[in-house]
Order: C-alpha cells, then sequence, then structure tokens
C-alpha cells in the first residue's frame, strides 16, 4: 500500500487479475468469494510465474516446486487420503505445465533455478528481461521472483541460510550488473 492505495504490482493485485483471467470451468464465485478447481489451481500459478517474469525454465521448477509443496502441506493438515491429495496434485501440475507452454508460447523451457549457478540466474533473468524490452521495474519484478524461486530450489537442496544469503547476494550482483550493462549504464568500479 502507498498512501492508502493498494499499489498496482501488489501480490493481491496479481492474484485478483490471474484469478479473473481463468476460464469459467476452472472458477467460481461462492458466497461473495472466489473458488478453483484444481486444475484451475495450476493454471492460475502458470499465469502468476509467467506475469512475475520469470524465464519459462524457472517458471516450470517453481511453479511444479510451489504445486508440490502445497499439496504435501495438505496432506499434513487434511484428513484427505494421500491417493486423492496424489491425483489432485497430477490434475493442478499437468494444468500447469500446459498454461505455462501456451503461455511461454515458441520460448524453448531453459533451466531451472537449481540446474544453474546463482551467477547465472541473475544473468539469465537480465537477458529475458533484455530481450523481452522490460522496463526497469518489470526487471526488478522477475528478479525478485527468480530469488524466491532459487530460494526454494536452495532450501530443497538443504542449503544452509548462510548458503542462501550468499547465493541471494551473488544473484542480485550478476544480474543487476549484467541488466545496468545490457541497458547501457555505466558501472563504477566494474
Amino acid at each position: 500500500m502507498k498512501d492508502g492505495r493498494v499499489l498496482e504490482a501488489s501480490a493481491e493485485v496479481a492474484a485478483d487479475r490471474a484469478y479473473a483471467s481463468l476460464d469459467e470451468g476452472d472458477r467460481m464465485e461462492k458466497d461473495g468469494q472466489g473458488w478453483v478447481n484444481m486444475p484451475g489451481m495450476g493454471r492460475m500459478a502458470a499465469i502468476l510465474a509467467h506475469d512475475a517474469g520469470l524465464p519459462f525454465g524457472v517458471a516450470i521448477e517453481g511453479v511444479t516446486g510451489k504445486l508440490a509443496l502445497l499439496f504435501a502441506r495438505m496432506e499434513e493438515q487434511t484428513a484427505m487420503q494421500p491417493h486423492i491429495v496424489k491425483k489432485n496434485l497430477r490434475a493442478a501440475t499437468e494444468a500447469a505445465c500446459a498454461k505455462l507452454t501456451e503461455l511461454y508460447d515458441d520460448e524453448q523451457r531453459g533451466p531451472g533455478a537449481s540446474e544453474i549457478s546463482p551467477e547465472r540466474l541473475g544473468v539469465m533473468v537480465a537477458d529475458y528481461h533484455h530481450a523481452k524490452g522490460s522496463t526497469d521495474e518489470l526487471f526488478q519484478k522477475g528478479l525478485t521472483a527468480a530469488l524466491e524461486a532459487g530460494t526454494d530450489a536452495w532450501k530443497k537442496q538443504k542449503n544452509s541460510p548462510t548458503e542462501i544469503e550468499h547465493k541471494t547476494m551473488a544473484v542480485l550482483d550478476a544480474g543487476i550488473l549484467h541488466w545496468f550493462r545490457l541497458t547501457g549504464r555505466k558501472v563504477a568500479g566494474a
């Protein structure tokens, strides 16, 4: 919020936009609240990843990882049978991957955050946004989303908080430095 107004780039606004863009079969309103079915949940996650400015491979890894974590928590916190959770996870994941393929159209997949060095992740995000003609704001949004995907991947790899902090700084340093170079800005000391 800024001056009592919801900022345009807020997570709530992004979620509302993603929800509104779902097909009628994926969403419904009940008692003034929005609901999504399992495939709709996957498609909504895909839309949010794409809108956040993640490169295709990072988006796939991030979305499928988030869905797996969400459904694992669901299984722990509810009385839902494991085979039902697995079936729902599969429906959401398949829908997410299909939607990501559609959203990224003819782009090549590329690596996920867990498959590359932190420095390469930062450079890859800068290259992706430069190729798209993104503004500084969109690049920053994409870099933030990539850091979240990277953090999730590094936690899964059992990296310590100190290692994650070092990797985060490496992503930021490499990504911002490369972005500045790509956009023709001078970088002192580089």
